[in-house]
């Protein structure tokens, strides 16, 4: 991220304003239990785990701390054992962040169809992406954007 930002600041001889950010990841993270239990906490009134610090410091290094993070859910026929635990997590963020949004994934196969156990196919790929869009679209979150 870092690097992209000082890339941006030195092509362009101005800072790089990053606006929301994009995300539709999480099948390593519930392979193993421990990562998939880390992946968003929720502790006396405050969010924590590695993808609520993932957008915090996408935020802080952005310098606007209420960045839109935009993620799509983890899909439930995905073949990591601790799957359940990324798709409550992400739901949880969801609840607590205020400046999220979250695409609610099904087990629609027929939409998001995948090419194996764990990755979409390029037409889930693709369908994930407009749904996405759709949702921000629907949203207020480009209300503000210049």
């Amino acid at each position: 991220m870092r690097a992209v930002i000082r890339y941006e600041r030195d092509v362009n001889k101005k800072r790089a304003r990053f606006r929301a950010l994009f995300w539709d990841q999480g099948e390593s993270d519930g392979d193993v239990m421990d990562w998939s239990q880390n992946y968003v906490t929720y502790s006396s009134g405050a969010l924590g785990g590695n993808f609520t610090n993932l957008v915090a410091a996408m935020r802080t290094e952005a310098g606007n701390n209420s960045m839109p993070a935009v993620y799509a859910q983890k899909m439930s026929t995905q073949a990591d054992p601790y799957k359940s635990n990324v798709i409550a997590a992400q739901s949880l963020f969801d609840t607590y962040d205020s400046n999220s949004y979250m695409l609610a994934m099904d087990s629609n196969t027929a939409r998001y169809p995948l090419q194996d156990q764990y990755h979409y196919s390029p037409t889930g790929v693709t369908n994930v992406a407009a749904d996405m869009i759709s949702m921000i679209a629907a949203s207020n979150l480009l209300a503000n954007w210049q």
